[in-house]
């Protein structure tokens, strides 16, 4: 999320930028400029310092004095901390006396990095002679180098390892005769100590004109933003809830006279609200008109979308009478297949009581075998019998003895007997205590209790789980649509077990009559049809959930007594 920022602040802001990067600017050129010019003093002093030294040291080499020259030499070193080393060389490049020791005896050097592509900051080639007749060109040159190792002198540390250096060397003549190379090394740390110290002051004058300038840039900003800032609190108070004048009337109030801002801009956004605002009030009353037109226009179109809504409603009746045609001649064509089902089931019972009573006849000198063909005739009619019953529970309109039931009561009693034929079977159930009782055939219930409980088991196999629930809730209008149904107070039962599962084709036929996914001659198919029938009929819905190898799950609602 964008940070807003007030216009006054980002001015400032902006300026404040502006003069700072200004300084910054200045304060790098100058710093460029005192430092090469503070350079140049300090090798110009570094030259006069040096200047007599080389006078006498070539007085003295011509004289051959080594031993005084050697105490000139110290005694200079130990006046001048910022000198670093001197090597004194002759004319044929060999070391006659230096500040590191064993330099002279091995004719080595190794103070400073040899650097061959160094080239001289600083060079002077002057004469000096002079009154006593003494001349020659005496060569002046300045290397910038680092040093090779720590420098010591006297036991005190005047340069580190990696330090730069000032190099100068001087060509020594005497009498114009050449007599050698005198090398010296010189600290640069006056030289940082004072940039240091003149970039911290005008680092410090700035930041002071920085802050001068801005105090002086706040006051100007201030004071001619203060019409603006009037301006923009007018205009956030337009629409205030707490206020209770119309809008109409706050923009009249509103104060827009001409400002003493020197700020030509913001004089002319005064002016043009001053103008936005006289167009707004002497256009007002036509807008207000132009909304009276509007609220006529939208009666009228109201009154024509009411017609439209009407004409369609009718079509819309119409529409629903051809359907509940066309489900009545579904229903015709479901009866058929229904009644072709049951006569098929029939014909098979009644052949066998024929075959069965023909062998009677048969053998009705034997009375035991007459027994026995008298028993399995009395399984086929009872057989005959149930499938009678489930057909009714499937397609019965009424109840045979309706009255108030309580599912939990019916779930234990049927389970309980269930389970003395199925005692391999694992059974879990959570019951609610406070469950609301229900109206319905208890013969009816147990027969649709008993169904689900064996499909069930026959899914699990010998191995699995069914699990019972009972609760009380509240159906809303889109729970129950499309069931014919009224929201309200319902009982819900799950029975779901672990068994196989079904596909979406199998789900899709669970209730159908006859239908069935055992082997012939293994199941009628119309245990879960009556279910179903039995559940509708009571005024309540029925809802399966099923996914191959996740089980399956029964959601029985009936409507709770009040």
């Amino acid at each position: 999320m964008n940070r807003k920022i007030h216009l006054k602040t980002k001015l400032l802001v902006s300026v404040a930028l502006a003069i700072l990067i200004t300084l910054s600017a200045a304060v790098a050129v100058i710093t460029v400029f005192e430092k090469k010019r503070f350079r140049e003093l300090e090798l110009n002093r570094l030259f006069y310092k040096t200047e007599f030294l080389v006078r006498r040291l070539g007085h003295l080499m011509y004289n051959a004095n080594w031993r005084y020259l050697d105490i000139s030499l110290n005694n200079s070193m130990a006046m001048d901390s910022g000198m670093l080393y001197y090597v004194l060389k002759d004319r044929e490049g060999k070391i006659v006396s230096a500040s590191a020791d064993g330099a002279v005896e091995s004719n080595e050097f190794d103070v400073l990095l040899d650097d061959p592509s160094a080239s001289p900051v600083y060079g002077r080639d002057i004469d000096l002679a002079d009154a006593g007749g003494n001349g020659g060109d005496h060569n002046f040159q300045v290397f910038v180098k680092k040093s090779a190792r720590k420098i010591v002198f006297r036991d005190k540390v005047r340069a580190e390892k990696g330090d730069s250096v000032f190099h100068a060397s001087w060509a020594i003549f005497y009498l114009g005769e050449r007599l050698g190379t005198l090398e010296m090394g010189f600290s640069r740390q006056s030289l940082v100590r004072h940039l240091l110290t003149f970039q911290v002051s005008i680092i410090g004058v700035s930041l002071c004109i920085l802050a001068a300038a801005m105090l002086m840039i706040s006051f100007v900003v201030n004071r001619n933003m203060k019409p603006f800032e009037r301006l923009v609190a007018q205009l956030d108070s337009l629409g205030d809830p707490g206020d209770e004048k119309d809008f109409r009337e706050q923009i009249g109030l509103m104060d827009l006279r001409p400002t003493d801002s020197a700020i030509v801009e913001i004089e002319n956004l005064n002016t043009a609200f001053e103008n936005i605002r006289t167009l707004f009030v002497k256009n007002w009353d036509q807008l207000e008109d132009y909304r009276q037109n509007l609220e006529q226009m939208v009666t009228e179109r109201t009154r024509r979308l009411n017609e439209t809504n009407r004409a369609l409603e009718n079509r819309i009746e119409e529409r629903k009478a051809i359907e509940d045609r066309l489900v009545n001649a579904q229903k015709l064509e479901a009866i058929g297949t229904l009644v072709g089902g049951i006569a098929h089931e029939f014909n098979n019972l009644f052949m066998g009581i024929q075959g069965n009573a023909f062998l009677i006849k048969k053998k009705a000198e034997d009375r035991q075998k007459v027994l026995e063909k008298t028993d399995r005739i009395m399984e086929t009619v009872d057989s005959g019998a149930e499938i009678v019953k489930q057909l009714l529970g499937f397609s019965r309109k009424g109840k045979y003895a309706p009255g108030a039931i309580n599912m939990n009561t019916a779930i234990r009693s049927n389970i309980k007997m269930f389970l003395h034929a199925k005692k391999n079977l694992n059974v879990e159930m959570t019951l609610a205590e406070d469950l609301w009782q229900v109206k319905a055939d208890a013969s009816q219930i147990d027969q649709s209790f008993l169904n689900l409980f064996l499909n069930a088991s026959e899914s699990v196999g010998n191995e699995g789980s069914l699990f019972i629930q009972t609760e009380n809730v509240l159906l809303q209008e889109r729970d129950v649509k499309g069931y014919g149904l009224n929201p309200g107070r319902f009982v819900r039962v799950v029975v779901k077990d672990t068994g196989v599962g079904m596909d979406e084709n199998e789900l899709a036929r669970i209730f159908d009559p006859f239908y069935t996914t055992k082997k012939i001659g293994q199941g009628t198919g119309l245990g879960l049809a009556s279910v179903y029938g039995i559940i509708t009929n009571h005024g309540g819905l029925i809802k399966v959930e099923s996914k191959p190898g996740r089980g399956t799950a029964f959601f029985i609602h009936l409507p709770a007594i009040s």
